[in-house]
C-alpha cells in the first residue's frame, strides 16, 4: 500500500470514529464504554498513521489540522457538558442541605 493510500484510509477511519463520538455524545445518556472504545480506536489509528508516514505534504497537513480542530470542538463540547453537570449537581446538593436544615 502506498503511503498516500495509507494516509487517506487511516484519516477516513479516524474521521468516522469522530463522527461516531459526536453521535454518541448527542444522545441523552452516552455510553462511556462505547466512547472509550471509539477514542481508543481513534488513538490507534493516529499511532498507525504516524508510524507509517514519515512526512506530510501540505494538503495532508491541512487535513490533519482540520481533524485536530474537530477534535478540539468535541473536547470543548465535553468540557461545557461537564460544567453544566457540575452546576446541576451543586444545585442538587444545596437543595438537599436546605431540605435537611428545614427537616424535610
Amino acid at each position: 500500500m502506498q503511503p498516500a493510500e495509507t494516509f487517506d484510509s487511516v484519516v477516513e477511519q479516524a474521521q468516522h470514529c469522530l463522527a461516531s463520538v459526536e453521535q454518541e455524545l448527542a444522545v441523552d445518556q452516552p455510553s462511556s464504554e462505547s466512547l472509550d472504545s471509539l477514542l481508543k480506536q481513534h488513538q490507534q489509528l493516529f499511532e498507525l498513521l504516524f508510524s507509517t508516514v514519515n512526512t506530510l505534504n501540505p494538503s495532508q497537513q491541512a487535513i490533519i489540522k482540520l481533524h485536530v480542530e474537530r477534535m478540539q470542538k468535541i473536547q470543548q463540547f465535553c468540557i461545557q457538558g461537564r460544567s453544566e453537570v457540575s452546576g446541576k449537581l451543586g444545585a442538587i446538593r444545596r437543595s438537599e442541605k436546605v431540605k435537611k436544615a428545614y427537616g424535610y
